[in-house]
C-alpha cells in the first residue's frame, strides 16, 4: 500500500473525529450558542466532506475530482442555509479560515505518514480544488436563487401596483403608483386591461397622482390604453397628472386632448356625478 492510499484510509477511518475537531474550531469563534441540531448537522456535513476528500486523494486526475465533487455537492450541499444568507459576502467569509484549518490538519496527517512534499502538495491541491468548486457552485446557486426571488417579487409588485378599485356601478379607478417603465406599461396592457369587460366597467379613471416618474417610451403605451379602452366600450378619464409630466408627454407628440382630465379623483367623481343628472 502506497503512502497516499494510507493517508486516504486514515482520513476515511477518522473522518468523524476530524469533523468534530473542525466544528469545535468554528464554534469557538462564535459569541453565541448554536443549537445542538445545527452542530450535529455541521459535524455530519464535515464528516461527509472528509470521506469525499479521502477518495479525491487517490483519484487519477483533477477531472475526476471535479466530477466526483459536483456529484457529491448536489447531494450534500446546504442549499437551505445558502438561501438564508442576505449577502454573498456572508457565504465567502468563512472559507479562508476553514481552508487554513484543513491545511493544518492535512499537514499533520501527511507528516505522520511520511509523505513527500510532492504528495502533500497533491493532497492540498485537490482539497483546495474541491473548496473552490464548492464556493463556485454555492455562488452560482445563490445568484440563481436571488434572481428567481427578484423575478417573483417583481411579478408580485406588478400585480399589486395596478389595483382595480370599483367605485360605483360601471365606474372604477386604476391608481398608478411609483415609476412607470416599459415593463409596467406592458403589464397594464396585457394583464390589467383585459379584466375590465368582466367587471362591467364603462368608465375608468386612470389616476397618475402616485406616479413619481414615467419612462417617456412607456408613457406612449400608457396613453394609448385609452384607444384600447374605446374598442372595449370604456371611456378613459385621467387624473393627477403633474404639470411637468404633462409637458414631457406633450413634447413627445402624445395627444390626449380627447381624454377628459382632472387634477384629482375627487374632482372627476364630482363631475361624473353631475353628468348623470
Amino acid at each position: 500500500m502506497d503512502k497516499l492510499t494510507e493517508v486516504s484510509r486514515y482520513i476515511h477511518e477518522n473522518a468523524k473525529d476530524l469533523a468534530n475537531k473542525i466544528v469545535e474550531f468554528n464554534l469557538e469563534k462564535l459569541d453565541f450558542e448554536v443549537p445542538e441540531e445545527i452542530v450535529t448537522k455541521s459535524i455530519s456535513y464535515q464528516e461527509d466532506f472528509l470521506l469525499f476528500l479521502s477518495q479525491a486523494i487517490i483519484y487519477k486526475n483533477e477531472e475526476e475530482v471535479a466530477k466526483g465533487f459536483i456529484d457529491w455537492n448536489e447531494a450534500h450541499a446546504h442549499r437551505e442555509e445558502t438561501v438564508l444568507l442576505d449577502k454573498v459576502s456572508s457565504l465567502i467569509k468563512p472559507y479562508p479560515e476553514i481552508r487554513l484549518l484543513f491545511t493544518e490538519i492535512m499537514f499533520d496527517i501527511s507528516g505522520n505518514h511520511g509523505l513527500s512534499l510532492e504528495e502533500f502538495k497533491l493532497i492540498i491541491s485537490r482539497m483546495n480544488y474541491a473548496f473552490d468548486i464548492s464556493l463556485t457552485e454555492s455562488i452560482i446557486f445563490y445568484e440563481e436563487y436571488r434572481t428567481e426571488i427578484a423575478t417573483k417579487n417583481r411579478k408580485e409588485f406588478l400585480e399589486l401596483s395596478a389595483p382595480i378599485v370599483p367605485v360605483q356601478n360601471g365606474l372604477a379607478v386604476l391608481p398608478l403608483i411609483g415609476t412607470i417603465d416599459s415593463e409596467r406599461a406592458e403589464h397594464l396592457m396585457r394583464n390589467v386591461i383585459p379584466k375590465f369587460p368582466q367587471l362591467e366597467v364603462n368608465e375608468l379613471i386612470l389616476d397618475f397622482s402616485g406616479v413619481a416618474n414615467i419612462d417617456l417610451d412607456a408613457a406612449e403605451h400608457v396613453f394609448n390604453i385609452h384607444k384600447v379602452l374605446e374598442l372595449l366600450g370604456i371611456k378613459a378619464i385621467i387624473t393627477g397628472l403633474r404639470p411637468q409630466l404633462a409637458r414631457d408627454i406633450i413634447s413627445r407628440g402624445i395627444n390626449f386632448n380627447s381624454i377628459r382630465t382632472y387634477s384629482t379623483v375627487q374632482q372627476a367623481l364630482v363631475d361624473l356625478k353631475k353628468d348623470k343628472f
